[in-house]
């Protein structure tokens, strides 16, 4: 996987110059081939001016941040690595690298799967972003059918269903304008066309993850199963059942650490020196060499006497 690049270019005395933040890519996690981080990852790079200039960064505080949100029509949480070049200590040259961040929220697996409706029944509320919430059906005599005489004198509860669709929904709470509505976003729809085989909701890779620390925008997210019932010709009746769903970031069991911060609790001082720290690149003469996926590296086996 090649590391991504970020540049900005600049003339000066007739000569282009050009500084860069170049990050290793076997570092932090990754989401369509771009690395992720979190509280208290590592990361490390190169800053590149004509020359190389390696850097590595101690590791990002353990602090529950806001995840990274670039295109939410509400709030946007940005994070940048920057590098500045400076000349007798007035800055002539910088460059800017967004850094993709995702917090850590825990996810678990129930003991036992749940009956949602006459017709489904699901192993889990929790998920993390790529993966798919499955319906598993229960009741395939319950499957939808077109047959308008079966709907003519049965109730609701016992009728079979004309369509059954399900759909994941974005919940968003803007905290900083108390006039804000709730922003309703429907994230993925599937429809239910009978038979053994689930319903499956693919969850998309980038979704933000379920947020309810923060002190602007709270996201929260939850299943629908719409049931619609044909009672007429042109009529119809309409059941919704709708289950909470949380969008974590942690495998099921894996516990966030005990030293982990909220931000939104801290003081100003307590948020300075919680900043991360940045250090040079310390090389040891014996390292093995860097390894690099086109090409295996040249060792040499040397035997002692």
């Amino acid at each position: 996987m090649c590391p991504s690049l970020t540049s900005l270019a600049c003339s000066s005395s007739g000569c282009r110059r050009q500084l860069s933040i170049e990050l290793s890519s076997e570092f932090g996690w990754s989401v369509r081939g771009e690395p992720v981080y979190g509280p208290g990852s590592v990361f490390q790079g190169l800053v590149k001016l004509m020359s190389e200039a390696p850097f590595q960064a101690d590791h990002i505080p353990t602090v529950q941040y806001p995840p990274s949100i670039d295109d939410h029509p509400y709030y946007n949480c940005i994070f940048r690595l920057s590098a500045v070049v400076e000349l007798r200590g007035k800055a002539i040259l910088s460059t800017e690298k967004r850094i993709q961040y995702r917090p850590f929220i825990e996810t678990s697996l129930l003991k036992r799967s749940i009956s949602l409706t006459p017709q489904f029944s699901i192993n889990s509320l929790d998920y993390l972003p790529g993966e798919t919430i499955s319906l598993i059906p229960t009741n395939t005599s319950a499957a939808p059918s077109d047959d308008d005489d079966s709907h003519s004198v049965s109730s609701p509860s016992t009728q079979q269903p004309s369509s059954i669709t399900a759909r994941l929904v974005q919940r968003s709470y803007l905290h900083a304008v108390e006039d804000a509505p709730e922003l309703v976003t429907v994230i993925a729809t599937e429809t239910w066309k009978g038979g053994k085989d689930p319903v499956c909701i693919e969850i998309p890779s980038t979704l933000v993850p379920s947020l309810s620390y923060s002190a602007i925008l709270a996201v929260n997210y939850s299943l629908q199963i719409i049931v619609k019932h044909k009672k007429k010709l042109w009529a119809t009746s309409r059941v919704m059942h709708e289950y909470p769903i949380r969008i974590g970031t942690l495998g099921y069991g894996v516990r966030v650490p005990d030293e982990l911060k909220i931000y939104s609790t801290m003081t100003d001082e307590e948020a300075q020196r919680t900043l991360p720290r940045f250090m040079q690149v310390i090389e040891y003469e014996n390292s093995l060499p860097a390894y690099d996926h086109t090409r295996l590296p040249a060792y040499q086996v040397v035997f002692g006497d």
